[in-house]
């Protein structure tokens, strides 16, 4: 479980990197990504979709939190994240 957790969360975290969206380095079962803008009506987007994020972590507001799942949870984060968010320039400072 523990070695699939890594897979998925390494996973997950290089697909949000490709769209240049940066992902704070993580050694746990969650990550946290920064999305540019206030989190409480993207944990809607998300919910409206079938997917949960975390709450809000002040002071970091604008970052979600992430809670790593099976390849099935992540692959459907991964969806709905690109249906939320833009690809951001490869240039843009993410």
């Amino acid at each position: 479980v523990r070695n699939q957790t890594i897979t998925n969360r390494e996973q997950a975290m290089a697909d949000i990197r490709s769209l240049g969206y940066k992902v704070l380095p993580s050694e746990t079962n969650f990550f946290m990504v920064s999305i540019h803008r206030e989190i409480r009506p993207v944990i809607q987007e998300f919910r409206k979709r079938g997917v949960l994020v975390g709450p809000p972590f002040p002071p970091m507001t604008q970052h979600m939190r992430v809670s790593v799942g099976t390849e099935t949870d992540m692959a459907k984060f991964i969806s709905a994240f690109r249906e939320i968010f833009p690809q951001l320039n490869a240039g843009a400072d993410a």
